[in-house]
């Protein structure tokens, strides 16, 4: 792209398949665009028509320019500047811990059985591995979606997913490449939303236990400041948005 800027200037089209993609390849016409609603829409994609933002629910990452997105993102905003300002006295519980014989041994009963499984795995030492697939590599069943969603898909699909998304036409002669992707993700939201019912359910504003009690504090606090805002905190929109947080935080 920067090789094309040259040719053609900081701002010019290049056209994928059907769909035209803006490039701006000079930092202050970039910052001018992006202050701009107009610019903050989001293109429509298989991903986020059919998956991650549609009827039934509504994200961050794929949800087009509207009331819904900037009040979800606000509160994700929210939640995470609560988190971050909570990390002194999260530090201090961690130190404390530290300084027991409990955290060693955890630490040790862990960390021993992920280098057996990267030992098994590889058939033997000296070979070389992928730390990200290692930590992710659990038997349980959750963790598993999460690793496809967040990268499995790419070594499972190749780029058939790419002709699928940018050559529409081919749809006609092809299976959808992203209906295991998206069962895996149903499952996920599943059992996102039990979770998060359940924190819902038993949420104490002097007690935060989790992220999920942080989001849902800042929930509170968006709809205290403009009640026009609760129709969005739904549900099925907020446990979206802890995927989107998580999908983000584990890319």
């Amino acid at each position: 792209m920067i090789k094309v800027s040259k040719i053609y200037g900081p701002l010019f089209t290049l056209w994928v398949g059907p769909l035209p993609f803006v490039f701006i390849c000079d930092l202050d016409i970039a910052r001018e665009s992006f202050n701009k609603i107009d610019f903050t829409g989001r293109p429509l994609s298989q991903f986020g028509s059919n998956i991650f933002c549609n009827e039934r629910h509504k994200d961050v990452v794929y949800n087009d320019y509207s009331k819904s997105w900037e009040s979800l993102r606000k509160v994700s905003h929210t939640a995470i500047h609560m988190y971050w300002s909570d990390q002194r006295q999260i530090n201090f519980i961690a130190i404390k811990y530290a300084k027991t014989k409990a955290l060693s041994e955890l630490v040790d009963e862990n960390v021993c059985q992920m280098v057996r499984r990267i030992i098994d795995d590889n058939e033997g030492m000296g070979r070389p591995f992928s730390l990200h697939d290692s930590i992710l590599d659990s038997e349980q069943a959750e963790l598993k979606m999460v690793k496809y969603i967040t990268s499995g898909f790419q070594t499972d699909l190749g780029n058939t997913l790419f002709l699928y998304e940018f050559i529409p036409v081919l749809r006609y002669f092809m299976v959808n490449p992203l209906i295991k992707y998206k069962r895996y993700f149903n499952l996920l939201m599943n059992y996102t939303r039990n979770i998060y019912q359940k924190h819902d359910q038993t949420y104490d504003a002097n007690c935060l236990r989790d992220f999920c009690d942080i989001l849902i504090a800042a929930k509170h606090e968006a709809i205290a400041d403009d009640k026009r805002t609760a129709p969005y905190f739904t549900d099925d929109n907020l446990p979206a948005v802890l995927i989107d947080l998580f999908i983000v935080g584990d890319s």
